[in-house]
């Protein structure tokens, strides 16, 4: 499974998306059940590095691919796009991907810490965040879901 597959299934009912051959063939999974009065619930595959965001009405909202270590993940071992890596920085991903549609420089938040820089792309009818490691300067993690619904 690579990035481009999670795509078609972001809307999806979280049934439908838990029962996805391929995604199921990634790993053990989770499932996080919704909370009285919170608008999503979330599952995710340690060992695949990778974790879904449902929204109530909504279905899959949001996709995030892990980096190794990244909140305790393995590593996504999907492709990600145009023979971009985890260990692909800011410059090598805008060479290969150009111009980033939106961005951030790194920021320090009072309450969360030093956050890291990102790159965001409208691609194929998604919209693809790629954030770096505040430390490395490599991918940390991405996020990909549908434009309109949160991005950046």
């Amino acid at each position: 499974m690579n990035l481009m597959d999670f795509g078609a299934l972001l809307g999806s009912a979280p049934e439908e998306v838990l029962s996805n051959r391929q995604l199921k063939s990634l790993g053990k999974w989770t499932r996080h059940r919704q909370s009285i009065g919170l608008p999503e619930s979330r599952c995710h595959s340690k060992e695949a590095g990778v974790e879904l965001r449902f929204a109530r009405g909504i279905g899959l909202e949001l996709v995030f691919l892990h980096s190794e270590g990244h909140e305790k993940f393995s590593q996504f071992r999907g492709e990600l796009i145009g023979g971009v890596t985890f260990a692909t920085d800011r410059k090598a991903l805008r060479k290969k991907l150009g111009k980033p549609t939106a961005s951030r420089e790194q920021i320090e938040d009072s309450i969360l810490g030093i956050m890291g820089a990102w790159d965001g792309y409208l691609i194929n009818g998604l919209a693809i965040q790629f954030i770096y490691s505040p430390v490395t300067g490599s991918i940390e993690h991405v996020i990909i879901e549908k434009p309109g619904t949160r991005v950046w």
